[in-house]
């Protein structure tokens, strides 16, 4: 075919309309091909250019550059303009040569100046071409050039260099790059697909973005203590995922030991090689109707805004009381207001005027959105969502199309709360990323939701972004396919490397503060009797897959042919013998009794079961342990996990609370309960009155809508 040689040039974003007849476009490239080395390169990814040492990727260096960086390591071709001018013939000609030579690809370095002299090599060649052509990029392209390539091309190598337009402009002069290069890697993407390999691992087909580096993922909302396991084991099973911040509420351990859980935790997590800031505790208790083993006012908690790892204040779950003016809610919202701090929120399915005045109130954010209505009406109302996808809760298929360009600006990922099978089976953030793009999200988007937008969102102005200034938290990846995580850098220091972490010490704990930690439980032996009251109980409704839970009616007897089993709340912090009674369906137990002493949020014990001998049994086991989740059969137990931190995290590592933890929900699943739940976290859930629609509190059944007891 005739070669022409464009006359107005537009082949890259540049579209400097030179007559590159006559004259040299913005790139330097002006009438003629010129390239300055044709040969097999051995030093491409392994995947490119294999591991003999006979062979390599046929690569092809060409002169010139639409991009320009300044730190070009090729700066002597790219800008010097070394090499030497060949025709389309010369280059059809060492493509066949290099193929013959070895090669495993063509591979085109920075060739779309040379567009019209490329294509006419590649249809010389013809049928003689068997081996792939790789198209070699900074990533800097226009959608239109690319399309002329589909079908000659098999695999797309681009960079992806920036993502702020200050960067790009003043390396590159391209503050367009980011804009330009997304759509770019889209078009390319669509062209090839995902990658594809032959028997001997040499990629044949698809797209590779080279060194996918990211900012180090944010988790927006976290109890670290839903991991069982102390801050410090919670990093070693985080970091290897790529999360380098954690924001967390210790909620629980302050609704154990007050003001002395939150020390504890700063204390358990200053200096680790995760970022751990905290929301100070909202509602110790959740509500009034709780019995915790203490009671937080905003006197109690006022002096930690000044602790340099605080943000603000933790989901107000009382939004009862923030709707209708409760004076302690008030002052704890006017405190973190007064210390420049933000406040977030808690409230599933808040509509109207009642979500109104609760945003109007102060708070800023909602991680309780389970469907795509809800979280809308708080967006349009000028809150942030948290998309949530944790162990009991997982809500990002529900509001996956909130990661869009209307909405993703104000969504950030968060867990939750996260048991450790999912930590060490699923990852984390990394996991929420994976899955968001399977989901049909741009994987640039979803990674903003994952670090950039909860960064800037708490403030946290070093991190979020790769760019002078802030802090060295990234993760390097392989592709945004199978994202799998090769190496994590927290403060430019490498931490994690291809399946090893680096080792790193444990935070020293207060003595006090340690001791207070393992002496929590004052309970007073208990019998079957006490969890004996012939009077209905109202029947809690188990939603499956959620937290939620609809009204049951009442009854008077465990039925387990109909799935009504007993439940029971018993107050384990001040020895008050306060038990509350009711009935549960949707557990599915159908033998002995399961039993808790992670009951959110006041950590009171909480057991369902099939008789009340094996009910006291679970209980009183627990409480000589000092916390816990046990699994009983006839008085023996069958599963067991130690939780001595407060009843709530265990003092072993990740791995052997795992075993523990899944050996105990076998346990479980043979006593008949439910697949489709989790045995522990589900049930734990069930004494949070915050919650629509029905409670168990250590008082019995509430119903959270009407707020009475029933």
């Amino acid at each position: 075919m005739a070669l022409t040689i464009p006359a107005h040039c537009e082949l890259c974003p540049r579209r400097c309309g030179a007559d590159r007849r006559v004259a040299t476009g913005r790139c330097g490239a002006g009438n003629t091909l010129r390239a300055a080395r044709a040969a097999l390169h051995r030093w491409e990814e392994p995947c490119i250019s294999g591991e003999d040492p006979e062979r390599g990727s046929g690569t092809v260096f060409f002169c010139g550059c639409t991009l320009g960086c300044v730190f070009c390591q090729n700066a002597s071709i790219s800008h010097g303009g070394e090499g030497k001018d060949i025709t389309p013939e010369r280059l059809a000609e060492i493509f066949t040569e290099l193929q013959a030579a070895g090669a495993y690809n063509i591979n085109l370095v920075t060739p779309t100046q040379y567009l019209p002299w490329i294509t006419e090599a590649l249809s010389l060649c013809g049928r003689r071409l068997t081996i792939p052509v790789l198209y070699n990029t900074g990533g800097y392209e226009r959608v239109e050039t690319l399309r002329q390539l589909a079908g000659k091309v098999q695999i797309y190598l681009p960079d992806l260099k920036y993502y702020a337009s200050e960067l790009s402009a003043r390396y590159s002069a391209a503050p367009d790059y980011f804009a330009v290069a997304s759509l770019a890697l889209r078009e390319m993407f669509r062209q090839v697909g995902a990658v594809r390999f032959d028997e001997n691992g040499i990629l044949q087909g698809g797209m590779v973005v080279r060194h996918l580096v990211l900012p180090g993922f944010v988790d927006a909302h976290i109890h670290l203590e839903s991991s069982l396991v102390s801050p410090t084991e919670f990093a070693k099973a985080v970091l290897p995922h790529g999360t380098t911040t954690v924001i967390t509420d210790p909620h629980e351990i302050a609704n154990v030991m007050g003001t002395d859980g939150i020390e504890y935790m700063l204390q358990a997590t200053e200096d680790l090689p995760v970022d751990v800031r905290f929301m100070l505790p909202s509602c110790v208790p959740a509500t009034p109707l709780d019995e915790s083993g203490a009671n937080l006012d905003y006197r109690a908690i006022d002096s930690f805004y000044d602790h340099p790892r605080v943000q603000g204040l933790a989901e107000m779950m009382n939004f009862v009381g923030a709707i209708n003016g409760d004076p302690q809610v008030v002052e704890k919202i006017v405190a973190s207001q007064a210390h420049h701090k933000k406040i977030d929120g808690h409230a599933p399915d808040l509509k109207g005027n009642d979500l109104n005045a609760y945003i109007a109130a102060g708070v800023y954010s909602d991680h309780e959105c389970h469907d795509l209505a809800d979280a809308i009406a708080k967006l349009e109302r000028g809150q942030f969502i948290m998309i949530r996808e944790g162990t009991a809760a997982r809500n990002l298929e529900a509001l996956a199309p909130l990661l869009c360009d209307k909405y993703v600006e104000r969504c950030m990922f968060c867990t939750d709360d996260k048991h450790p099978n999912d930590l060490l089976e699923k990852g984390h953030i990394d996991y929420i990323v994976k899955k968001a793009i399977a989901l049909g999200a741009d994987p640039i988007t979803a990674i903003k939701a994952a670090c950039h937008n909860a960064a800037r969102y708490f403030l946290l102005n070093n991190r979020g972004a790769i760019a002078p200034g802030y802090l060295g938290d990234f993760v390097i990846i392989d592709d945004f396919t199978h994202f799998n995580i090769e190496k994590v850098f927290k403060k430019g220091e490498l931490m994690y490397s291809d399946g090893v972490l680096k080792e790193f010490p444990t935070p020293e704990i207060d003595p006090y503060l340690a001791k207070r930690a393992h002496d929590t439980f004052h309970v007073a032996s208990l019998c079957a009797e006490d969890f004996i009251d012939r009077r209905p109980h109202a029947v809690i409704g188990m939603v499956n897959g959620e937290i939620t839970t609809t009204d049951g009616g009442y009854t008077d007897r465990i039925d387990v042919d109909y799935d009504i089993l007993k439940i029971a709340v018993i107050e384990r912090h001040k020895n008050t013998h306060h038990i509350g009674l009711g009935y549960i369906r949707g557990y599915g137990l159908k033998k002995g009794a399961v039993a808790t002493s992670i009951s959110h949020d006041s950590h009171n014990i909480i057991v369902v079961g099939t008789n009340e001998e094996d009910m006291a049994f679970a209980a009183n086991h627990i409480v000589r342990n000092h916390g816990g989740i046990t699994v009983v059969e006839s008085g023996e137990v069958k599963g067991d996990v130690l939780l001595a931190i407060a009843g709530i995290m265990s003092d072993d590592s990740l791995v052997n609370v795992n075993r523990d933890l899944e050996a105990a929900k076998a346990a479980a699943y043979a006593l008949g309960v439910s697949d489709g739940i989790d045995p522990f976290m589900t049930l734990s859930f069930m004494a949070l009155p915050v919650i629509p629609s029905l409670r168990i509190t250590t008082r019995g059944v509430f119903d959270v809508t009407s707020q009475r007891y029933v």
